[in-house]
């Protein structure tokens, strides 16, 4: 399930975003779950370069069965069974998966994940831990473009639709362009893919002063596939829709 956000026009372009990410229980079955922040890259003639994810993952292989995920896939044209190269990140890799690292996330903790300009090469994935400021940077992500484009968060899981219930909340949404000014998202986009568990779905936990949202399996869906939210009320685009 996604929320794709909705971003104002803007003279200068997008060249980081992030959100706050905060795992509100664990999976009790040993599957994976993934949450993320996505970005496509691309250039300034409109040229699709890619796109990565950034984000936790519950994933059993891995210590305690947590790890962090920096990766991606170059443009459909250019054959989406690969992957982007990237640096070779310093978290340890039970998995020796280039783009899936050892990270001992705490569930009941926000984490900002933040996709930007890398000052080497491509694009830096970075994970704060908001309660103690400890910064980890995953790696670079060794992919083309100037700008990010088609930003969405999502949760992706490989357990079954009756399993127990998993809840994550997403807050602060934001961007910055290549201007140093930070800008908030109008609004989100709910989604829900077809053909995929019909008890899962999106509650709004607050909306004052901004949105805040979580994504959750096994529960009623009480928010409609297609519905518009707007992330800060005082915006003045669409009425929040519930």
């Amino acid at each position: 399930m996604h929320l794709y956000w909705n971003l104002a026009p803007t003279d200068a372009p997008v060249v980081e975003a992030s959100v706050v990410l905060e795992v509100i229980n664990l999976p009790q079955v040993a599957a994976t779950y993934f949450w993320a922040l996505q970005a496509s890259f691309m250039d300034v003639d409109g040229t699709n370069q890619g796109a990565g994810h950034l984000g936790l993952q519950w994933y059993p292989p891995h210590p305690h069965s947590r790890a962090v995920n920096w990766g991606g896939y170059p443009p459909a044209h250019a054959n989406w069974q690969r992957v982007l190269n990237g640096s070779r990140s310093k978290l340890r890799s039970t998995t020796h998966d280039p783009n899936t690292r050892d990270f001992m996330w705490q569930e009941r903790r926000p984490y900002e994940l933040r996709i930007a300009a890398s000052p080497k090469k491509g694009w830096r994935g970075t994970v704060t831990d908001l309660v103690t400021g400890d910064s980890t940077l995953v790696r670079d992500l060794h992919a083309p473009g100037d700008r990010l484009t088609g930003l969405v968060v999502w949760t992706e899981w490989f357990c079954t639709c009756d399993d127990p219930t998993v809840a994550v909340q997403w807050s602060r949404f934001r961007t910055r362009t290549s201007d140093g000014v930070e800008h908030v998202p109008t609004s989100m986009l709910v989604n829900h893919p077809r053909d995929n568990c019909a008890n899962v779905g999106h509650e709004v936990v607050d909306t004052q002063p901004e949105l805040v949202i979580r994504q959750v399996m096994n529960t009623v869906r009480r928010i409609p596939h297609a519905t518009v939210l707007t992330v800060q009320a005082d915006w003045g685009g669409p009425a929040q829709i519930l």
